[in-house]
């Protein structure tokens, strides 16, 4: 799934809590979040803390890749 918004992420965290039959509450002690910091993240809250973010992750053996978009001259390459 390409992730590009926080909207996205909440979308995933929960399909994925779900498909494991997980209740928000069982995956906040997983993470050791809050239970009401998984609805936030679920609902896509902007203000999310990124430490907490790859906890639950974690807990959900989820990873995590960034890939490098690189097009034209100011994004870094050598240009013409």
């Amino acid at each position: 799934m390409r992730i590009k918004t926080v909207g996205n992420l909440g979308e995933l965290v929960r399909d994925q809590r779900r498909q494991r039959g997980w209740s928000q509450t069982r995956l906040a002690e997983q993470a050791g979040v809050s239970r009401l910091w998984v609805g936030h993240l679920e609902s896509g809250k902007e203000t999310v803390e990124l430490g907490l973010v790859l906890r639950t992750l974690k807990a959900l053996d989820l990873h995590l890749e960034a890939t490098l978009r690189r097009s034209g001259p100011s994004a870094g390459g050598p240009m013409p």
